[in-house]
């Protein structure tokens, strides 16, 4: 349960249909698209009506209206503004310069639109969140960026979103990374012999190499024609040139970008070698830190790079190993997790008065795997918990227990074991190797799939003037 692993409409809808394949649908969309329309527009009339009954003014005022219609499913106008002050208040957190509205607005749509598609498969797929799932995720970003809930719901409210907002982004977000793990992480499989190839190429270059990235895709679907290919082709060159020439590599990102981190100004972090393509390994190593790359061609497009840093060298072989186990709380719609703290509290309080950590664990954990096993986890190597797991426990001596520790996954009581230093030689190489080839795999898999639902989804986008 607690292993990390890295990486992290359809048939039956109205409007489907396939992306070479356009039966007759105007009859069920004007159906469909007036029944949502009127909806909304009942709602508001009755709004003007309170509006209009007041003394001092009789004008109707437009509190919201539908903008796009995604599949059977509406983004209204209101909820596109939200989000653009959203992006434009994190423009401002990294002092990238402010784009227009106009640019603004169409990489927000895109995004939403994408979101909207993915969160009606999830629907449909029936996965679901608690609130005690957003409540942990809520705490979970404000310690990741060293506030306290508080501090960090005061300075979202600063930006100009709400508490409700953002519990809503958040559970959209959940949803959505339950549905990608569901549709792609799941269905991933590596073999022993890509392992293999995997770890001669990488003796070449270095285990371990690392890489910050930013970047820019200009993207081009699967079946365009030659001559969109060169359109963008030659869009992608013209990029390059600017870039080379001083213009601000973010603002170009935010403005000609299709790469999901297009409104964080292209920027991607740092990157395994082993999770990037070989074309791209090859045109960083042809650059210096600081420096872009050529324009390289993909199968979703061009792709140019920016190199911000880089970190190489063999990784050691002998690590240390920890034995460690768990009672785990899990949160739920009857339990919160201030309650589960308490509860485990309790725990640990009898614990110490002599009771015995296994039976305990078997009788009260909410991780059936190793609830059985009395809690134990085995020996674990750096970097195979979760990031909050692994820090209390490395402040553990052997036959400590910790107080409460909050992750993803709920509260956790842990207590340390035994520690041990293990070389792991060709073990340890083959496990990140094959972590990496999943990763990479995924990843690519996962943008193919987001083509396909958006090219098999029906999207429209409802002019100002009708309705």
């Amino acid at each position: 349960l607690l292993v990390s692993v890295a990486g992290t409409s359809l048939g039956g809808s109205w409007y489907y249909s396939p992306p070479d394949h356009h039966p007759p649908r105007f009859t069920m969309h004007r159906i469909s698209h007036t029944i949502i329309r009127l909806g909304l527009i009942a709602g508001l009339a009755l709004a003007s009506v309170e509006i209009q009954a007041a003394p001092k003014s009789s004008q109707t005022v437009l509190l919201d209206r539908v903008l796009i219609v995604v599949d059977d499913s509406i983004i209204t106008l209101n909820e596109v503004e939200a989000r653009m002050k959203s992006a434009r208040a994190n423009l401002r957190r990294r002092n990238i310069a402010m784009p227009s509205d106009t640019v603004i607005r169409r990489q927000v749509m895109d995004a939403m639109i994408l979101e909207q598609i993915q969160l009606g498969l999830a629907k449909r797929r029936g996965i679901q969140v608690s609130e005690p799932e957003v409540d942990q995720t809520l705490a979970n970003i404000a310690r990741q960026n060293r506030m306290s809930l508080q501090a960090f719901l005061a300075q979202t409210k600063k930006d100009g979103i709400s508490a409700d907002i953002l519990r809503d982004d958040i559970r959209k977000q959940i949803i959505r990374r339950k549905l990608v793990e569901n549709e792609i992480h799941r269905r991933i499989q590596v073999s022993e012999s890509e392992v293999s190839s995997f770890l001669e190429e990488q003796n070449k270059r270095g285990v371990g190499a690392k890489y910050n990235l930013s970047h820019i895709l200009i993207a081009v679907g699967d079946s365009a024609s030659s001559n969109k290919r060169k359109q963008a082709a030659a869009l992608a060159a013209e990029i390059r040139n600017k870039l080379l020439a001083g213009e601000s590599f973010e603002n170009l990102a935010i403005t000609h970008s299709k790469g999901p981190n297009a409104l964080k100004g292209g920027a991607l972090g740092w990157r395994e070698a082993g999770r990037l393509p070989d074309v791209f390994i090859q045109a960083l190593d042809a650059i210096s830190v600081g420096e872009v790359t050529a324009v390289i061609e993909g199968t979703n497009g061009y792709h140019i790079l920016r190199l911000n840093n880089k970190t190489g060298g063999k990784a050691g072989a002998v690590v240390t190993q920890t034995r460690v186990r768990h009672i785990l709380h899990k949160p739920s719609e009857i339990q919160s997790i201030e309650q589960a703290e308490k509860k485990l509290k309790r725990l640990r309080e009898r614990i110490l008065a002599g009771e015995k950590f296994d039976e305990l664990a078997r009788a009260h954990s909410d991780d059936p795997g190793s609830a059985a096993q009395g809690g134990n986890l085995g020996w674990m190597s750096p970097g195979q918990l979760v990031s909050e797991f692994e820090k209390a426990m490395a402040k553990l001596k052997p036959g400590e227990i910790s107080q409460p520790v909050r992750t993803r996954f709920g509260v956790h009581l842990i207590q340390v074991v035994d520690r041990r230093s293990k070389d792991l030689g060709d073990e340890r190489q083959r496990l990140t190797a094959r972590q990496q080839i999943h990763d990479r795999k995924a990843e690519e898999r996962q943008q193919q799939w987001m083509r396909e639902l958006r090219d098999q989804a029906y999207v429209e986008v409802i002019p100002k003037d009708n309705h």
